[in-house]
């Protein structure tokens, strides 16, 4: 498994995880403080229309074979725009990589496709790709669906109090991670994912999120999270540090995303 795909893999593994946060139900070790906050949590953010995901990860990854080692750097920011129906989503990435210099992604995903522009050229997504990508994106912006996924891991939520937010954090094993996800993607690509197939081999071994929710509006307004994963390949073992922090704003307020005609010609 090439390096990029790893952070690209371990990216998508901390958005998953970041959105399902946010549709937390209670379980039966909460306090009636920790329920009330939470069951508001999970009413307002059920009627989230719209909204703006800002986010940076870096990634710290170790590639050990027999005594040697190599240590990399990989830096990634994101920034989303999502209408959830029709589900309709803009994204810009850009990442940066030691050995491979800096990639510049623009997608524009639709009903009717996705548009991509790599590194200012446009390209074509294959229908295939295509149809699993808006899945996955969809599955994982919806948050009365994956509430009920979240169920696995809302026991290991702690409520503190700040001034203006509730914080909930929580340590989650690694194990516990790996099934969330694993059932968030099955849902997504009904079972057929090279993405899956890629989960299935990571050695999660810990995730640390805390998500900052507004006192006011109980909407989601960040989210940090560090996790530490492995994975063996022949006679390397790789290790991997991931540290995302994200905002999330402007919620209800994303009305519509325009696809420029560069876009929409560029399969002609």
């Amino acid at each position: 498994m090439k390096k990029v795909a790893l952070v690209v893999l371990a990216s998508l593994l901390a958005v998953i995880v970041a959105a399902c946060g946010s549709e937390t139900t209670t379980s039966s070790s909460s306090t009636s403080k920790d329920d009330k906050v939470l069951t508001e949590v999970v009413k307002a953010n059920k009627d989230v229309k719209s909204l703006t995901q800002d986010a940076k990860v870096h990634t710290e990854i170790t590639v050990s074979q027999g005594e040697q080692k190599q240590v990399q750097k990989v830096d990634m920011s994101t920034k989303m725009d999502v209408i959830n129906e029709p589900f309709t989503a803009y994204q810009e990435i850009e990442m940066t990589v030691p050995s491979e210099g800096e990639q510049i992604i623009k997608q524009y995903i639709t009903q009717e496709g996705i548009y991509s522009n790599v590194n200012g050229e446009w390209v074509t997504v294959p229908e295939e790709v295509n149809e699993q990508l808006k899945a996955s994106l969809k599955e994982s912006a919806n948050l009365e669906s994956q509430m009920k996924q979240f169920n696995t891991v809302s026991k290991y939520l702690k409520l503190k109090e700040e001034k203006d937010q509730f914080i909930l954090a929580a340590d989650i094993p690694g194990d516990k991670v790996k099934e969330l996800a694993q059932s968030v993607l099955e849902k997504a690509s009904s079972g057929n994912s090279e993405t899956l197939a890629a989960m299935e081999q990571l050695d999660i071994k810990s995730m640390n999120v805390e998500y900052q929710v507004d006192k006011k509006t109980y909407y989601l307004e960040g989210a940090v999270i560090a996790m530490v994963m492995g994975v063996k390949e022949e006679d390397q073992t790789v290790d991997m540090k991931v540290n995302m922090d994200s905002k999330f704003s402007n919620i209800n307020g994303v009305k519509e995303i325009v696809v420029p005609k560069e876009a929409l010609n560029s399969g002609k």
